[in-house]
């Protein structure tokens, strides 16, 4: 399986990253009235809760997980939730947003090395051009302002870790999605990540003002809840399915670009000629890595 044709499915996964650049820019906002890991558990309370809603409307048949696999959707539920999320939302206040966006545009480039081991897919020489071209422009988005130092380090390491764990998420849900539906699959480890978390988060939780949340900072909770961990979710599982993970992690490498011209009309940041010509690059490496030529494994059916 190999097919190259530009569909409604990519539109869907540019519109994914899209919301995950602004929510960038949400989050910010939305942490001048919650504790980080306050946000966090609720959102992903909000997240869990839904996806339960959607799987008790499926048929019994439909939501059960076979015996053999309950053990991968459990680990798919740690690794890519709640272990992901708590890792990376406490290393971001720690670093600077170049240093992380630096780290998490690696992400395909690992992907692409995960599922090559694995046996998942057989990548092309142009699939690693794609990869590269779009690194050399992530640098002039945000690495231009990266930096190291013994104050980002340890936040810098768990930006790292967190971009690991999501890459393993994506690859190892691969196997499970010729036998679960994406909707499926993502609802049950979005439910199993909701009470780790929150009972990690418990402190937090307790020190939140609750009382003095705007109307304002609910609905950017609701929306980074409604849109970046379900819709999304489901969107970048079906991309997984259907494109392969190296495909679908390509767009990621748009999340930055997104970021930047969100903070740029909302926050008023300033976009730079390099960063302009690093989106350029970006552009032009999703672009070779999606036409490139990767022969997926069939995934073996229910």
């Amino acid at each position: 399986m190999s097919a190259t044709r530009f569909g409604a499915l990519d539109l869907l996964l540019v519109l994914v990253v899209c919301s995950w650049g602004a929510n960038l820019s949400v989050i910010k906002a939305a942490l001048a009235e919650f504790p980080v890991h306050g946000f966090n558990a609720v959102r992903m309370a909000i997240a869990g809760v839904l996806f339960a809603i959607v799987l008790w409307r499926m048929p019994p048949a439909v939501r059960r997980v076979d015996r053999a696999d309950v053990g991968r959707v459990i680990f798919l539920g740690f690794i890519g939730g709640a272990i992901y999320q708590f890792i990376f939302v406490s290393g971001v206040p720690r670093t600077s947003v170049a240093n992380s966006g630096l780290i998490f545009g690696l992400t395909p480039v690992v992907i692409s090395i995960f599922s090559s081991l694995v046996g998942h897919e057989r990548l092309a020489w142009s699939r690693w051009a794609g990869g590269a071209l779009s690194v050399v422009g992530l640098y002039f988005v945000v690495g231009s302002g990266a930096s190291v130092s013994a104050e980002t380090l340890v936040g810098d390491a768990m930006v790292f870790v967190a971009m690991i764990c999501w890459s393993i998420y994506s690859v190892a849900s691969r196997p499970l999605l010729g036998r679960y539906s994406p909707t499926m699959l993502t609802a049950w480890a979005a439910v199993i990540a909701v009470p780790p978390y929150v009972l990690t988060a418990a402190p937090s939780l307790a020190a939140t003002n609750w009382a003095g949340v705007s109307v304002r900072g609910w609905l950017l909770m609701l929306w980074s809840s409604t849109f970046c961990l379900v819709l999304a979710y489901v969107i970048w599982y079906t991309g997984v399915q259907k494109l392969g993970a190296t495909r679908t992690s390509a767009y990621s490498n748009l999340t930055p670009i997104a970021a930047m011209v969100v903070a740029w009309l909302w926050l008023g940041e300033m976009v730079t000629v390099p960063q302009m010509v690093g989106a350029a690059a970006i552009f032009g490496g999703v672009f070779l890595t999606r036409l490139s030529q990767v022969q997926l494994t069939p995934i073996e059916p229910a």
